[in-house]
Order: structure tokens, then C-alpha cells, then sequence
């Protein structure tokens, strides 16, 4: 589990894991960016990430997070 703040001015460039992310903000505003699509995720919001899948994020209005990984057996 990491436990995470972001800046707004510090986008996450596209990139994959070969673990699945599970992620809860907790305040603020995170944008999270799959292909084309732009999904914000506000406070109280989840998302679950497949590993695999190319990701990225836009860090405007960002806030707090926490990311949790699965490691598949």
C-alpha cells in the first residue's frame, strides 16, 4: 500500500505495471488517463487498474491517494 500526495504541476507520464492497482482518493482531484479516455476521480471515488494496462494521469486539482497493489499468483 503507499499512501501519496501529487503536485499539479507534475503530470504521470503513460506507463504499466505488471501488478494490478486498486486506488481510493482521499482529497482533492485526480485525473486518471487511459487511451483517450480522461476520467476524474474525486475524493471518496475508486478506481481499479488491470495489470497491463497504460496509464497515465493529469495532476490538475490534485490531492491525496492511497494505491494499493495485488500482486497476481
Amino acid at each position: 500500500m503507499a499512501f501519496w500526495t501529487c503536485s499539479e504541476t507534475t503530470p504521470s507520464a503513460p506507463h504499466v505495471h505488471e501488478f494490478d492497482e486498486y486506488m481510493i482518493v482521499v482529497e482533492g482531484c485526480y485525473t486518471l488517463i487511459i487511451g483517450d479516455k480522461r476520467t476524474p476521480i474525486h475524493a471518496g471515488e475508486e478506481c481499479f487498474i488491470p495489470r497491463g494496462v497504460r496509464h497515465g494521469a493529469s495532476r490538475a486539482g490534485c490531492g491525496m491517494a492511497v494505491r494499493l497493489k495485488r500482486e497476481r499468483e
